[in-house]
């Protein structure tokens, strides 16, 4: 019996290791498209920007309006870049709010490594920045991977209203339900512990999950309500998976414009 154990002790190690090496490529998954490469830009009037402030490059791409009473900041998943995020611009422009999509660094040709420290840093040099700019209230906007950073912004900062669109309470737990075979939350270095900023928020807080999403499942979405303070609204979609969730989804485009005019 152990002759056969060994082996497979051996083989289980050697995974645990090599995921402990390679998370980070299984975490992250930027486009390396440089940022200035981007279409949506001109059919949008969304400028990009690229700009040094508080020891951080920010990079962004972002459509004002004249009549904007407030910022919408939006962050974007583990995948793709900003600029594959146009429907946020067709969806809402024509809403009074300056709309700026946060590019990630690391993403978009920037040669910067990935990291919850890294993205936690450059996201609240992004509000320190827009609050400079112009003082108006802040609506936030987190699509998986950014409802992590959405939520943290929300603890640090006065804030409108937050929009979470497939929310986790740790990316550990988003990792043990992808792979319950493997000590996920003994090996990540990126956790983005959600469930912990979540007490803190104070601001309006609009969930939207679809009810077939397989990576972030919709259990995890309705526990990660359950950490923030009574009075948030969850919306579940059925039907709507992970990646599809918000594309051809009218129903909820009309529940974040609703969300968005009442707070």
């Amino acid at each position: 019996m152990l002759k056969f154990l060994l082996p497979l002790l051996s083989f289980y190690i050697f995974l645990v290791l090599l995921v402990f090496l390679i998370q980070d490529k299984l975490l992250f998954f930027p486009d390396k498209t440089p940022f200035a490469h981007c279409p949506m830009s001109k059919k949008f009037n969304a400028a990009p920007r690229s700009i040094d402030f508080a020891g951080q490059k920010l990079n962004f791409y972002i459509r004002k309006n004249e009549k904007a009473t407030s910022w919408l900041l939006h962050f974007h998943g583990n995948a793709g870049r900003a600029c594959d995020r146009d429907f946020i611009f067709e969806e809402l422009y024509k809403l009074p709010l300056n709309i700026v999509l946060m590019e990630y660094p690391g993403y978009s040709g920037d040669k910067t490594k990935p990291s919850q420290k890294v993205f936690l840093e450059n996201a609240t040099a992004a509000f320190k920045y827009f609050l400079s700019e112009k003082d108006m209230p802040f609506i936030l906007f987190g699509e998986s991977l950014g409802t992590g950073i959405a939520t943290y912004l929300a603890t640090k900062f006065e804030v409108k209203g937050v929009i979470l669109q497939a929310p986790y309470p740790s990316l550990g737990e988003v990792g043990e339900k992808a792979y319950p075979f493997l000590p996920i939350n003994l090996l990540l270095r990126n956790n983005f512990p959600a469930k912990e900023w979540a007490p803190q928020v104070n601001s309006k807080v609009l969930f939207l999950h679809g009810e077939m999403d397989t990576i972030i499942p919709l259990t995890l979405g309705q526990a990660q309500a359950k950490n923030f303070k009574p009075g948030y609204d969850f919306k579940i979609f059925k039907n709507k998976g992970h990646n599809d969730l918000i594309l051809y989804n009218n129903e909820l485009w009309d529940q974040v414009r609703s969300f968005i005019q009442k707070i």
